[in-house]
């Protein structure tokens, strides 16, 4: 899983949020675990990892927390140095609006992530 920082905003099918200043994201790839056994090396098991992107978003006075829980849609955020684009992304979690500061932690899953710097 991968850190970023300078992050600007977040847009979200179209709705753009200001953004805390980093978070995390997850490439989509293939996890490989050999399985060893009497005579030595006998296979390899598979696994696939979600892309995904988390992030502290915050809301606008009048926007509500349902304007960031989607389903299937483009998510792209915007970073000093480079642009993260999710594809079918699909809000996970509580959605629980933090009062103090109008903010939500935004965790994204998708089908593909592309990074472009």
């Amino acid at each position: 899983m991968a850190v970023f920082a300078g992050a600007i905003s977040l847009d979200v099918d179209g709705i753009t949020f200001a953004v805390g200043d980093g978070g995390t994201y997850q490439e989509g790839s293939i996890e490989y675990e050999s399985i060893v056994g009497q005579p030595g090396l006998v296979g390899q098991k598979s696994k696939g990892v979600i892309p995904m992107l988390s992030i502290k978003a915050f809301l606008d006075e009048g926007v509500s927390v349902a304007s960031i829980k989607k389903r299937n849609v483009t998510v792209i955020l915007e970073c000093r140095d480079r642009t993260l684009t999710l594809s079918g992304g699909t809000f996970q979690g509580s959605g629980d609006v933090d009062l103090s500061d109008m903010s939500v932690t935004a965790l994204f899953h998708g089908s593909s992530l592309t990074e472009v710097f």
